[in-house]
C-alpha cells in the first residue's frame, strides 16, 4: 500500500470492506480503494507482466482515450476493481477506481448498504455538491436496467459516487451479469471527458 507521508490516515470499516481516507478530505487522490488512488501509478501495487494480463479483457471508451481494465486479484475487501487508464501510458496512471461488490438479485439489500456506505464517506469529505440520480444502464440497449445513487462533485475536481446497479433479465442472461454496488472515484479529467466527449 502507498505510503501518504505527513498525512494522518483514518480506516473506516464500512460493511464488509474498508474504505481509507484523509480526515476531511478535499482531494480525490486522498481516498484510496484496495490501497489504490487515483492519480498513482497501477507499478505501486501490480507488476507490468499483471497489468497486461488485465488489459486482456479491457473495455475502450468511444472515443479511445480512455480504457477500462479489471482486476479481481490481490483484492481484500471487494469481488473485483475496474480502474480506468490510457490505451498507451507506460506509466499506467489511475483516472477513475470502482470498487465493486456483487449482490446478485438482492438489490434491496444492495441499495440499503449503499446508504449506510455514502453515510460514512460524508462525514470524511467536505467541499462538495451532492447529486442524486437515477437512470437507464447506458450498457443496456433494451433499457431494462437501471442505475442509482449518489455522486458527490468535489470542489477541487473529480468525484466520488456510490451506485446500486439493478440489471434486467435479458442482460443478466445473455452476459451473466450480476446486481451490484460499486464506489467509484474519479479525477477531474476523466469527469470532463464522460461528460463532455464519452459515447459521443
Amino acid at each position: 500500500m502507498r505510503i501518504k507521508i505527513f498525512k494522518k490516515i483514518i480506516v473506516f470499516f464500512l460493511l464488509s470492506f474498508s474504505f481509507q481516507t484523509i480526515l476531511n478530505a478535499e482531494e480525490i487522490n486522498e481516498i484510496e480503494i484496495e490501497g489504490l488512488s487515483v492519480g498513482s501509478s497501477l507499478l505501486d501495487n501490480f507488476s507490468k507482466s499483471e497489468i497486461e494480463v488485465f488489459k486482456q479483457n479491457s473495455t475502450a471508451y468511444t472515443p479511445h482515450k480512455f480504457e477500462v481494465i479489471f482486476i479481481n486479484k490481490k483484492l481484500e475487501n471487494y469481488d473485483r476493481l475496474q480502474v480506468t487508464i490510457k490505451p498507451n501510458d507506460q506509466k499506467y496512471m489511475i483516472y477513475s477506481i470502482g470498487g465493486i461488490l456483487d449482490f446478485d438479485n438482492k438489490i434491496k439489500e444492495c441499495r440499503k448498504k449503499s446508504a449506510k456506505i455514502l453515510k460514512d464517506i460524508k462525514s470524511v469529505i467536505k467541499n462538495y455538491e451532492e447529486v442524486n440520480d437515477q437512470a437507464t444502464h447506458s450498457g443496456d440497449p433494451s433499457g431494462e436496467s437501471v442505475i442509482g445513487g449518489t455522486w458527490l462533485f468535489l470542489d477541487s475536481g473529480g468525484y466520488v459516487s456510490v451506485t446500486c446497479a439493478d440489471y434486467g433479465q435479458t442482460v443478466l442472461e445473455k452476459n451473466g451479469w450480476t446486481d451490484e454496488l460499486s464506489i467509484d472515484l474519479a479525477s477531474k479529467e476523466f469527469k470532463k471527458f464522460m461528460q463532455y466527449e464519452a459515447y459521443k
